[in-house]
Parts: C-alpha cells; structure tokens; sequence
C-alpha cells in the first residue's frame, strides 16, 4: 500500500501470516461449541502458538527492540502486543476480537496495527499520517447529540465486574436513554469508534500501555480522549469531539450529586 511506510508494510505482512492459523484454530472452536469436549487446552495452545509467532518475527523487522505484552508498561523503545484482546469471545466462537502490535520510540506511540483474521480487516495508524482501514482513511463520526449516539462500554480489562462499573454505565444508559453496546473485545470496539460506526467507547482503569494506546489511535483518527475520576475509579472517555463532552459532563454531574 503506498500510502504505508516500510514499517507498516512490513507489520501488516507479518500480522497476516501470523494470523492464517488463527482462521483455522477459529473455525475448530466454533464446532467445538456444540461438543463435549473441553475446548480449553486447545484454544490456550492456539493462542500461545500465536503469541510466540509473533515475538519471533518481531526482532527481525527491528532486533534492538523488546517484545512486551499490553499489561506490560516500559518507558524504552519497544513493541507492545496484544495477540487476542478478547479470550472470552475467541473460545466462543465469536469474532469479534482483534491481534494489535504497536510501535512505542522516544516513550510513546508512533505506529500500530490492528487485525482482525476473519473479517480479514486490517487498521493502520501512524504518527502523522492518520488512520486506515485497507485502502480507506478513517474518521470518527460527527453525531453531536446524545439521543443519536451509540455508545461502547468495555469490562474486558478489568477481569472482576464492580459496582462503581455498573454504576456509571447503568446512569448511562437508563438515565438518559442512550443507545449502548457491550463487548468483550476493547480494540475491536477502538475500530469502531475510529470507522465512525460508533461514537464513543467507556473504559474503567485502563493501564497505561493501553491509554498510551488510545491516545494515538484516535488523535490518528480525529478524535478526543479525557481522563476522570468517579469513586476511586479512572474513567476513560474515547470519543468524537462532542459526545465526549457530553458524557463527561453527565459523569461530573453524577459525581457532584454523589457528594
């Protein structure tokens, strides 16, 4: 693709091929689901198969740099890799899940790539050059009204489900009567957001390998994110440059009525 520098180019050869095995492991667990048969230590092999594919052929497009995971946090040049952002919905069957590699130099983010295998849809971002799906440049939408939102909320990150969680998200969506979705999958929902198929995405305590993450993804695509604190809890606020606002604005009333 010409509009990819080298870097990218070379990413996306190595997250497709990577990828081939994952389409067929995919296509086993979905017969799986209907079975007896414990699926579990197959798909964990898949997915350390994966995992070690990828920081295999990782050094051989840049050998000075370490492989790190996304829970992991570094200050050095590195790669950050995420092989499936959504267990839950990969051993189900369900394709919602994205493999993510990005790019950190002088300590933040310059280049990532995420892929989805089945759809075979693949999502470039790089420093300055903005954001792709395939050939096509994306943008975030332009929805200014909250009654014509539709809103992303994540629990994949944070593995325990608490009351603060529901909380904001039940005020979200009860309250004011906003459309809402729910998925397992936090980069999937990102590519969402970024195509403009939605137009926010709510994320409660997120690392900072994953802030670091978003933060580029969306400025690469034209969007906003702000940081708040409601009950001990960082909220991350993914959005466009008006529902972002929006929603901010209800949390902080939220909060303040909590007082």
């Amino acid at each position: 693709m010409n509009h990819l520098p080298p870097l990218m180019n070379a990413l996306d050869k190595l997250i497709r091929s990577c990828g081939k095995n994952i389409i067929r492991d995919f296509n086993e667990i979905e017969r799986l689901q209907s079975s007896v048969k414990n699926p579990s230590y197959f798909i964990n092999k898949s997915l350390e198969n994966l995992t070690k594919s990828i920081a295999e052929n990782l050094p051989k497009i840049k050998p000075d740099l370490k492989v790190l995971k996304i829970d992991d946090e570094s200050s050095e040049d590195c790669w950050i890799v995420s092989c499936v952002d959504s267990f839950i919905n990969y051993s189900r069957g369900i394709s919602e899940f994205m493999i993510m590699i990005s790019h950190k130099e002088k300590q933040k983010v310059v280049n990532s790539i995420l892929y989805n295998p089945l759809n075979d849809d693949t999502y470039y971002f790089s420093d300055g050059k903005g954001g792709f799906k395939n050939d096509f440049r994306l943008r975030v939408s332009e929805k200014k009204k909250l009654s014509d939102a539709l809103i992303s909320l994540s629990f994949n990150y944070k593995q325990t489900r608490n009351l603060i969680e529901f909380d904001i998200f039940s005020n979200l969506a009860v309250n004011t009567e906003i459309n809402y979705r729910i998925n397992n999958s936090i980069f999937y929902e990102l590519s969402l957001l970024a195509s403009g198929k939605i137009d926010g995405f709510i994320l409660t305590d997120p690392n900072k390998s994953i802030t670091d993450i978003f933060k580029f993804i969306i400025k690469e695509a034209g969007g906003m994110i702000s940081n708040i604190s409601y009950i001990n809890t960082e909220i991350l606020i993914i959005s466009n440059k008006y529902v972002g606002k929006l929603i901010q604005e209800m949390i902080e009333n939220k909060n303040e009525n909590n007082k």
